[in-house]
């Protein structure tokens, strides 16, 4: 058995679509590994799992800390206003010492803390990017 990566992926998720006003919809996000196009003018989200550590605490239990960056983009030239709402959005939902819970498969994580990066304009010249780096820490049985 190992860490449930797609759970805690789903889990963060759920918490970003109960978001008012909503986060950027499905068809704004890309996936890892999905074919996407960014939506012309509009803003968007790229998400990525990053897992960075796995630790034996006991004979049977695993503490896991993983990264999962929102990489939010804006479109050139409309300010970064916009982009700053975005961050804050996600900054807001994972404060530090908060939970995130999948019920069904029964997974706890907690939020070590919630990283802002800095904006830069993209390579293409058509997007404003700030990464969001969330650090997230979670724990299984081997059993």
């Amino acid at each position: 058995m190992s860490f449930k990566y797609n759970v805690l992926r789903r889990a963060c998720r759920s918490k970003l679509a109960l978001l008012d006003p909503p986060f950027p919809g499905r068809a704004a996000r890309a996936w890892e590994n999905k074919t996407f196009k960014p939506p012309s003018g509009a803003p968007w989200v790229r998400e990525t799992v990053l897992p960075v550590n796995e630790r034996l605490l006991t004979h049977t239990l695993v503490q896991v800390i993983v990264l999962i960056q929102y990489d939010l983009f804006v479109p050139a030239g409309s300010g970064t206003e916009s982009l700053g709402e975005l961050v804050a959005m996600i900054v807001d939902t994972f404060p530090p010492a908060s939970s995130v819970v999948d019920n069904t498969e029964k997974l706890s994580a907690w939020i070590d803390r919630c990283s802002p990066g800095v904006p830069v304009k993209d390579v293409t010249g058509v997007w404003w990017m700030q990464p969001t780096v969330l650090t997230v820490r979670s724990w299984w049985s081997k059993e």
